[in-house]
């Protein structure tokens, strides 16, 4: 029985902002499926409903999704592994011949000296001065979203940000900001870093026998979905 957790990478970080080429069938069916709920308009994807959506994609094919669900334990068994996971119902646990690891860093932040760089996003309300599409500072942009009202603050951060640092990162970018932009008011925070790697492709038969394979180095939801769909990791 395989079982998954919905990704943070792509869904909550709302980042990139584009959904990537499909060139496989799920994927053009996927981004006119997008585009028809009006999540994905002129390019632009608007990133809150994307969990719903890939929620209720991934249980009409058939899989066994854990959310609102965190991963606290992974042991080696006879058979496989042992994994214990934290939900709303409390702990739980299963056994299972492999683990397919694509969070950004790693479990138990293995793969944390991969990552080049991160970025935070949040999302504002409101309009640029004069026409103005986006806006550039130096380790920050604002760009256009997809409702006319809609933009993304990004902020760039080191790879080495913790969550706490980054939002005070964050909120100062966005104080320094605000008299360039004064018809702009802050609405959400995303919930997960964006991270960039290297330009090699990441495959980590790491030490404990987990498979470590970052969605977010493929840069962009579309690819990254068809590249879990094709690359065999035997």
């Amino acid at each position: 029985m395989t079982r998954a957790l919905d990704p943070t990478e792509f869904l909550i970080a709302y980042d990139p902002l584009e959904p990537g080429k499909p060139k496989m069938e799920l994927g053009q069916h996927i981004c006119s499926d997008l585009e028809d709920c009006g999540i994905l308009s002129n390019g632009k994807l608007h990133h809150p409903p994307l969990a719903d959506y890939f929620t209720d994609l991934m249980t009409q094919r058939g899989c066994n999704l854990l959310l609102n669900a965190e991963t606290t334990e992974i042991e080696h068994v006879t058979n496989g592994f042992r994994v214990t996971v934290c939900a709303t119902d409390g702990l739980s646990s299963f056994t299972v011949a492999n683990v397919i690891d694509t969070t950004p860093e790693g479990w138990r932040d293995a793969g944390r000296s991969a990552v080049h760089a991160k970025a935070l996003t949040a999302t504002l309300q409101g309009k640029l001065p004069d026409g103005k599409e986006e806006l550039r500072v130096p380790g920050a942009i604002i760009r256009k979203g997809v409702f006319p009202d809609e933009w993304l603050l990004r902020v760039e951060m080191p790879p080495t940000a913790k969550w706490h640092d980054a939002r005070l990162k964050l909120h100062s970018t966005w104080e320094a900001l605000k008299p360039q932009c004064p018809e702009l008011k802050s609405a959400a925070e995303a919930g997960a870093f964006a991270c960039t790697y290297g330009g090699k492709r990441i495959h980590r038969p790491g030490a404990n026998g987990i498979k470590w394979v970052p969605g977010a180095q493929f840069g962009n939801l579309i690819t990254a979905l068809e590249e879990g769909l094709s690359w065999n990791l035997d």
